[in-house]
């Protein structure tokens, strides 16, 4: 059988509720009756005192013991307590206890023990002896004749009786708070609830595939925290899907054109179709071209697999920045002809241990990224220079620039800054740059100005223990 939270919560609170109020209440009952106890034992002893100060010397006499009987009678109705007095030997003289009060000389009962007569054990003495239970008592010396004790006597069930009214209150009270307590209870369960059920169906949604969700929570606590969070998540989801969608569609789009080439350049040649040497060979040099636009797609994709998967491990070596410039140089000259731009390398002499093939894709990646922005006749710079425990790569060139608003989203995935229609790749290579160079342990700036042209700095460590410096 299935219970809901909600239920569970508005059990939980009564059943709380109840076992607080009735444990508070009974603590405070009984904390009550003992302070009417001590109250009405300290009321005793006083009226003890003034009736001991109002007996005569003579209270003892046969004569005398008839009035004293008559007072104490008095004082017990005014009182409300029973009314004992014991001579020296600790025989019981007079008692308003009795069914009638003797007269005369006093009964022969056993006396009390002087042992017995101690503070400590003369209540339960007095309870054994005289047939009493629970019993609040106080006793005085009587000063006067041959001596002796008065006692005043009033039974527990007597004060319980008289706190009746205040019980029947508390009662009624205690219930009250118990309703009250279970209707704060529901609204608080409700309350808490009712985010959580918006949560549960913006979830569902996602699980449907709707995956931008908004939860509004109007509270500054832990469920408005979880809201929050949960909209950041949708948001994220959504953002990510989106670009998967773009990914799909763009990498579909970029394979595609390559393929189509391949397949259709390569075909007329195997088809005879081409008899002149030359233009054999100028298709060959498009399905090339165009098989490594295909193998770097997929290179790109497989380095941020690998990163994300957390399975990329660099292979540390000791490298010479001159050398990693010199074989960029030979690799990009080529390309950089076709376009009449110059390819400057500073090859700095500086020595650093690093994985050698990563900086160099690295660096490829952002040269190759600058010849494709820069236009006919440009200039590109690529140098080297030390930097306390790191080295600095800067690939600086004389293109086209980046927005400021574009340069917050260059290093996003799938990201363009041009337009797609005019775009030659699928937005991954700086993602793939940023992914490489943290996972060396390094950081990469730009600095670019529209139409000024654009600067790439990336800080590797000279050693991969230390953290790269930025000036």
């Amino acid at each position: 059988m299935r219970v809901s939270l909600r239920t569970k919560l508005i059990a939980s609170f009564i059943m709380v509720s109840a076992l607080t109020l009735a444990l508070s209440s009974f603590l405070f009952y009984r904390a009550w009756l003992e302070y009417a106890v001590r109250s009405k034992k300290a009321e005793l002893t006083r009226q003890a005192e003034i009736l001991a100060d109002t007996l005569t010397s003579g209270w003892s006499n046969p004569e005398s013991l008839q009035v004293t009987n008559r007072i104490l009678r008095y004082s017990s109705v005014f009182t409300g307590a029973r009314v004992i007095i014991l001579n020296a030997s600790g025989q019981v003289v007079a008692d308003t206890g009795r069914s009638a009060i003797q007269s005369g000389p006093a009964p022969q009962r056993q006396p009390i023990p002087e042992t017995q007569r101690r503070p400590n054990r003369l209540n339960q003495n007095i309870e054994r002896r005289l047939g009493l239970s629970e019993v609040a008592f106080a006793s005085v010396p009587l000063r006067g004749g041959p001596g002796g004790r008065l006692l005043m006597v009033s039974q527990i069930r007597d004060i319980k009786r008289a706190q009746g009214p205040a019980l029947n209150i508390l009662i009624v009270t205690s219930i009250i708070s118990f309703f009250i307590a279970s209707l704060a209870g529901s609204y608080l369960a409700f309350s808490l609830m009712k985010p959580l059920e918006k949560l549960k169906v913006a979830v569902r949604n996602m699980g449907r595939g709707q995956f931008l969700q908004k939860v509004s929570v109007d509270a500054n606590d832990e469920i408005g925290e979880l809201a929050s969070a949960f909209n950041l998540m949708s948001t994220s989801v959504h953002k990510a899907y989106s670009l998967q969608q773009d990914f799909a569609s763009n990498v579909s789009h970029e394979l595609k054109t390559p393929l189509t080439s391949i397949e259709g350049f390569s075909k007329v040649i195997l088809d005879g179709q081409v008899k002149d040497k030359e233009q054999q060979n100028k298709y060959l040099k498009i399905i090339n071209t165009e098989s490594r636009r295909i193998t770097k797609i997929v290179n790109d994709l497989l380095a941020l697999t690998r990163i994300d998967a957390g399975s990329f491990k660099p292979q540390a070596s000791e490298l010479e920045a001159a050398t990693v410039l010199s074989n960029i140089s030979e690799k990009f000259r080529p390309l950089a002809l076709d376009k009449s731009i110059t390819l400057s390398v500073d090859l700095s002499d500086i020595r650093f241990v690093n994985d050698g093939a990563v900086v160099e894709q690295i660096i490829g990646n952002l040269v190759e990224n600058a010849i494709k922005y820069t236009g006919e006749g440009g200039m590109i710079g690529v140098s080297a220079e030390s930097n306390g425990s790191s080295v600095c790569f800067k690939v600086k060139d004389s293109g086209v620039g980046i927005t400021p608003g574009d340069q917050k989203k260059i290093f996003d995935r799938f990201y363009r800054a041009d337009k797609p229609e005019k775009s030659t790749g699928v937005g991954l290579g700086l993602s793939v740059c940023l992914a490489l160079v943290k996972s060396l342990g390094g950081a990469i700036e730009v600095e670019s100005a529209p139409g000024s042209g654009t600067e790439f700095s990336v800080y590797l460590p000279k050693d991969p223990q230390t953290t790269p410096k930025k000036p």
